[in-house]
């Protein structure tokens, strides 16, 4: 009886596991068909984009679609030569470029980065005399001024037309930057930056190694030059860091991409290629030296301009026109170059233009005083060079006679000033930048307490965590200005995703658009960034960077992950073969532990039923 009760369990036990083995076998069907094969093109230098590719692959052999990775050396990532064309994706990542560059230079026909082959034949419109993508693009850099209703509209209808219609890319994701600073500082704000959030902070107590309340103290490398006129490629971020403290700018975007006035008390387009500038009044320059209570007028904003046109930096400006001293003309080489403004900084005149060249007009450059003003630069910002020790730090204080402290400035409605920049009730009045070029050395430092901020953008995510979990630390993410893409190649010479014959199925689109749309509805994104990214990326279902929050079109049509949608766009591109099935009833795991649950109940209840049945005859014995 017990051999027969062994064989039993060791049968039951031989099902059990062969049913579990049985459920870990990929399903392999030999009808799968194979539809065509793509080529994608990546970065041999991008290692995270190369493993992205790979995902992508895979999730793409579930609609049939055989995908080769490229991987190649791309130096120039938007340069079109013959042999840089033949592919049909591309992986590409672009960054830095303002609203404007992104979709001028992206999605245009003669854009400079318009890798796609986007030309208007595709939606020519004989009564708009072109595409309707150029169209729409023509009339959103028309629209003044540049942060009006009407633009804003104008921007979200051509994204929902672009990637409806046109569908040139899949948008992947955007970057985040991390900061980390002691949060016994309150009021910080990383999206709007030091600057527009020192009127806001203040320090609650005092941290380890912490000297004073009244100071914030942070690390960065050691600037070159302080004249933003003198181009130098040695200049860096952290000579535009301290430019951006001191200087002003006739007009501000901030954080939230609108435009404010500040050394402008408005602007006007007279003409699409005429810009006025009314000026503020009863600003004044700090002192240095000798010169003191300079006020600044139009002599200081036609200088800054005319200077910037001689040295070649800025190509929008055409021609300059004083009309007064507090009203200045610009006449612009291109009406769309509000965001080219809001970089470009205003320098004292009075300083900088003490002698001429033998034409009496051009400013004598080689006079002391540009040599000084390399190293020693003065404006009519919030702060003012205090002092600087080569290899260690640079201080700066807070400017008590700066306009922005000044409420009979500051009470203009058009600034919304303290809403944005605070009411400086938080004590703080002065600045220390530690010359610390070293990113280890600076996060060293920093958990010394020495200084109060430190960028982790580049560290891993146990790092970042590790902050999170600490009490005495805060952290702050912000979308980064950067967009990753992957590619259409809309030329014709692509015989799928280039295909502009109509759909047999569906005439209001072609075959290449409906191919785009089965390769973009087939691609899991939240998979590739949960697996690649660690999700530490933002989604983007934008041509644009998420980066440009009130920009984005809120109703965009999305391309999320759906299998159902690609497979029957592939069918309105004629491709009716079999297709593989990916959504499984139950998991492979979860089977295996069903079947391995109901075999141990099986052995369980055999068990404890002869059991039952020894001890009845042990029981009739007694």
């Amino acid at each position: 009886m017990k051999s027969k009760l062994s064989k039993t369990i060791g049968l039951i036990i031989i099902i059990m596991f062969s049913l579990g083995f049985i459920q870990f076998i990929p399903e392999v069907d030999n009808a799968t068909t194979i539809f065509f094969t793509l080529t994608v093109r990546v970065p041999n230098s991008n290692v995270r984009a190369i493993d992205c590719m790979y995902l992508v692959k895979q999730q793409l052999a579930r609609i049939g679609l055989n995908l080769q990775v490229l991987i190649v050396e791309d130096p120039w990532p938007f340069l079109d030569i013959p042999d840089l064309i033949e592919y049909d994706l591309r992986y590409i990542e672009y960054d830095d470029l303002t609203l404007s560059e992104m979709i001028n230079s992206l999605y245009t026909e003669n854009g400079s980065r318009n890798i796609f082959g986007y030309d208007i034949t595709m939606d020519y419109i004989e009564e708009l005399g072109t595409g309707r993508n150029e169209w729409l693009i023509k009339d959103f850099n028309s629209i003044i001024p540049p942060n009006s209703q009407e633009r804003y509209i104008i921007c979200w209808e051509w994204q929902n037309y672009l990637m409806n219609n046109i569908l040139p890319c899949i948008p992947l994701y955007c970057g985040l930057d991390y900061i980390v600073y002691w949060n016994n500082l309150a009021g910080y704000n990383y999206a709007d930056g030091l600057l527009q959030s020192w009127g806001k902070m203040s320090w609650n107590t005092i941290h380890p190694e912490q000297i004073s309340t009244n100071e914030i103290v942070v690390a960065d490398s050691s600037w070159i030059d302080l004249n933003p006129l003198i181009y130098s490629e040695n200049r860096g971020s952290a000579d535009k860091f301290i430019n951006d403290l001191i200087l002003d700018s006739l007009i501000v975007k901030d954080s939230d991409h609108t435009y404010w006035p500040h050394l402008a008390q408005s602007w006007e387009y007279i003409a699409d290629n005429q810009i006025r500038f009314t000026l503020r009044e009863d600003i004044y320059w700090q002192d240095y030296f000798t010169f003191t209570d300079e006020l600044f007028d139009a002599d200081d904003v036609y200088f800054s301009l005319f200077m910037s046109k001689l040295g070649g930096t800025n190509d929008w400006i055409n021609s300059i026109t004083k009309v007064d001293s507090k009203t200045v003309d610009v006449f612009l080489n291109y009406y769309n170059c509000i965001d080219d403004i809001t970089q470009f900084k205003i320098l004292p005149e009075y300083y900088l233009n003490q002698t001429q060249e033998l034409d009496g007009v051009t400013p004598d450059i080689t006079h002391p005083s540009w040599t000084d003003y390399r190293n020693n630069c003065f404006g009519t910002g919030l702060f003012m060079l205090d002092d600087f020790t080569e290899g260690v730090e640079t201080i700066l204080l807070v400017n008590e006679d700066c306009w922005k402290l000044d409420s009979t400035v500051t009470n203009d409605p058009a600034l919304d000033f303290e809403r944005r920049f605070g009411d400086f009730s938080g004590g703080l009045n002065k600045l220390t930048i530690m010359i610390i070029p070293n990113y280890y050395e600076q996060e060293l430092e920093f958990e010394a307490g020495k200084i109060d901020f430190f960028d982790v953008s580049g560290f891993y995510i146990d790092k970042r965590d590790q902050y999170l979990a600490d009490s005495t630390k805060d952290l702050q993410t912000k979308a980064t200005p950067n967009l990753s893409i992957l590619a259409f190649n809309m030329r014709e010479t692509r015989p799928n995703i280039g295909n502009r014959d109509l759909s047999p199925l569906d005439p209001s689109m072609s075959i290449g658009l409906v191919i785009r749309k089965a390769i973009s509805y087939a691609i899991n994104r939240q998979e590739i960034k949960q697996i690649i990214h660690n999700n530490e990326m933002i989604t983007s279902d934008h041509p644009i960077s998420p980066y440009f929050e009130e920009w984005l079109n809120p109703n965009i049509v999305k391309y999320n992950f759906d299998l159902d949608k690609a497979r029957e766009s592939l069918i309105k591109a004629g491709f009716e073969g079999y297709c593989p099935h990916f959504t499984p009833g139950i998991n492979s795991y979860s089977y295996f532990s069903v079947v391995v649950g109901i075999g141990l109940l099986l052995v369980s209840s055999l068990f404890l039923n002869k059991k039952r049945k020894h001890m009845k005859g042990d029981q009739s014995g007694v």
